[in-house]
């Protein structure tokens, strides 16, 4: 018979009969947790059983009332309890849909409807309803996770991986801040590749594969359960290769900056050995002697979400595993071969069953693509997205660099949407500019465009306006150690007039992503008459007018 992974259920009942006393999860009440009792642990033996009391609490509150799966809501706090009803809506044939609570009113009606939902939960701390939705309250976690009589019988699930490998679990969404929202469905199958990884660090050992790092690891993860991070590793990597999740108190996330202290002491208390954050978390680290010898002394740190300061990733790549979570939300992870050339920690080399394929597009610029390969059910995530298709065009760019084994590697170069080309026809990515002023300590965040104009412009938002003062002496400071330095580094046709630098508007602050990165449509938007007076004050051509200067003397862009 041929291999077949197993379902996300079946795996969670084969722990807690395997390792029922053996950490899950380690989680906090809230920042307090100190003056709390600790950090408590769920094991899997509890999450099991939680999971099946979870069922046959749904079974009680939401009877069939007509054949096929039910689709479920669920907002609450950024706790084990999102983990948990995913399992069980799963187990007792449902669908859990996890908005992310940033939805405008009409956004979350639209895909409400979109996904058939016919009930919202919430919680008794986060009591939420939605109009024409029945309203549920899902217990605290203390009380799902306690042991009571009869409270532990297992809920029946009888289904082979190839009756249930397309089955939809959960349902997540894109952000829905310029339109209306829309669903990404995530099935059993895409769940169940992280169970068929293991037989790829088998294929191809000895060598070093990125996640093999977290089998067995105790690991703090910054990332929302919201998030598909949080869900593929908190879930995922812990089902399926051992990861016990250590999570941040509900009332600590990455919408502001963490106390390094605060996670520092989480890991001290918690055992915790490796961490899986945004990078942001780790480049505010850099910036403290005693909080970056703690990432340095981490078995391994794995970044997620946006691309990592290149000066950071260097100092720590010495020290550490380090790593990237890559691929998206709709095609899942992606599994690298690791090089023994620590200074390729920001390149990889995708294994062979990930079906990727590189095409030229410009210049040593290649574009990604993904194929379906034979062995698509079992080690590729994005084909239970999109079954439709044999390739998927993932609009991500990458150069090819050799490290010092001789082995061709990938370098990213951003997506494709971050190309900005000019309206002469010169191509540039605005994040290599990006990042470099943003290592400004007094910068929080850069947008760089341009896209058919004759210049490229760029938009600072400082980090602390009261430290401002001139906003020009500002900028001619940041113009002058920063900028001027990105002109002389760069080929002739990369040179940023002074005069097309500006600063944001404090009552427009960058929107980002509950990951912290920047929405770079969403800015563009916001900020379209601010640009458009650059431009004519500049005495540069409009996207669709005339060169008021004609071509570009004095000025290389």
């Amino acid at each position: 018979m041929a291999y077949q992974p197993r379902l996300l259920v079946n795996a969670v009942d084969a722990r807690a009969k395997s390792v029922p006393d053996s950490p899950w999860l380690l989680y906090a009440r809230s920042s307090l947790w100190e003056q709390e009792g600790g950090y408590r642990t769920i094991t899997w033996k509890q999450f099991a059983n939680a999971v099946n009391r979870t069922a046959f609490w749904l079974d009680d509150n939401l009877p069939r009332t007509k054949p096929g799966r039910q689709t479920i809501a669920y907002l609450g706090p950024n706790d084990a309890r999102y983990y948990i009803l995913i399992v069980a809506a799963a187990k007792s044939e449902r669908r859990l849909f996890i908005p992310d609570g940033r939805m405008t009113a009409e956004g979350l009606a639209s895909i409400l409807k979109e996904v058939e939902c016919c009930a919202w939960i919430s919680t008794q701390d986060q009591f939420s309803e939605v109009p024409g939705h029945k309203s549920l309250v899902f217990p605290f976690l203390e009380d799902i996770l306690a042991k009571e009589p009869n409270s532990s019988l297992p809920y029946p699930y009888d289904k082979t991986w190839e009756q249930a490998k397309d089955d939809i679990v959960c349902i997540i969404h894109t952000s829905g801040t310029t339109g209306v929202p829309k669903p990404i469905y995530h099935r059993n199958g895409f769940m169940s590749v992280w169970d068929s990884w293991n037989n790829i660090f088998s294929r191809h050992h000895p060598r070093k594969i990125t996640y093999r790092h977290m089998i067995n690891a105790r690991t703090l993860t910054t990332c929302a359960p919201q998030w598909l991070a949080g869900l593929a590793f908190s879930l995922n990597a812990a089902v399926f290769i051992g990861m016990t999740t250590v999570m941040l108190p509900p009332d600590m996330n990455m919408t502001s900056p963490l106390d390094r202290r605060a996670i520092m002491n989480i890991c001290k208390h918690t055992g915790a050995e490796s961490i899986l954050t945004p990078p942001s978390l780790i480049e505010d680290f850099y910036t403290d002697e005693a909080a970056f010898d703690f990432l340095k002394s981490q078995k391994y740190v794995c970044w997620v979400g946006a691309g990592l300061d290149h000066n950071v990733g260097d100092a720590l790549a010495q020290h550490t595993n380090l790593f990237p979570v890559i691929g998206s939300t709709e095609r899942g992870a992606a599994l690298s071969f690791e090089s023994d050339d620590t200074s390729m920690w920001k390149s990889y080399e995708f294994v062979p069953e990930m079906g990727h394929r590189f095409e030229l597009v410009a210049d040593e610029t290649y574009e990604l693509y993904v194929d379906r390969t034979s062995e698509s059910s079992l080690f590729q995530c994005g084909f239970y997205t999109f079954p439709h298709l044999d390739t998927i065009n993932t609009e991500e760019l990458y150069s090819p660099t050799i490290d010092k084994n001789g082995t061709k590697r990938w370098i990213s170069r951003g997506r494709k949407d971050d190309l900005i080309k000019l309206s002469w026809l010169a191509k540039f990515h605005a994040t290599h500019i990006e990042d470099a002023i943003a290592r400004h300590p007094q910068v929080a965040a850069v947008f760089v465009g341009g896209e058919g104009r004759d210049v490229p412009y760029i938009i600072i938002e400082p980090r602390d306006w009261t430290r401002v003062g001139h906003p020009n002496m500002f900028v001619d400071e940041i113009y002058d150690t920063v900028i001027y330095g990105i002109n002389e580094k760069d080929n002739d046709e990369i040179r940023i007039p002074r005069e097309m630098v500006t600063l944001s508007d404090p009552d427009l602050p960058f929107k980002r992503t509950m990951k912290m990165t920047i929405m770079r449509k969403e800015v563009e938007r916001m900020y379209e008459n601010h640009i458009n007076i650059l431009y004519l004050k500049s005495g540069k051509k409009q996207m669709n007018g005339t060169a008021i200067n004609g071509h570009k003397e004095g000025i290389k862009v």
